[in-house]
């Protein structure tokens, strides 16, 4: 919404941002772990297709997140 607003003001439609007062509360923080043993267990006993197995094993493998995996390219591995 900021974003929008400044650009009004910027092209003149607002004189003013009407967006400056507004504070967004925090966020709140999410704790992250490990997978359980039984969690390992069960990916490593489903049925995936090559292409999931080769996701599933990058993922849990290299310890990467889901966005960094599907953002890899083939000239990204060696």
């Amino acid at each position: 919404m900021h974003q929008v607003v400044r650009r009004v003001v910027k092209d003149g439609i607002l004189h003013n941002d009407i967006c400056d007062d507004i504070t967004l509360p925090p966020k709140p923080r999410t704790e992250k772990r490990a997978l359980y043993e039984i969690e390992k267990k069960t990916v490593f006993k489903a049925y995936f297709n090559n292409a999931d197995w080769t996701l599933v094993y990058i993922l849990y493998g290299c310890g990467l997140r889901r966005q960094k995996v599907l953002a890899l390219r083939v000239e990204d591995i060696d």
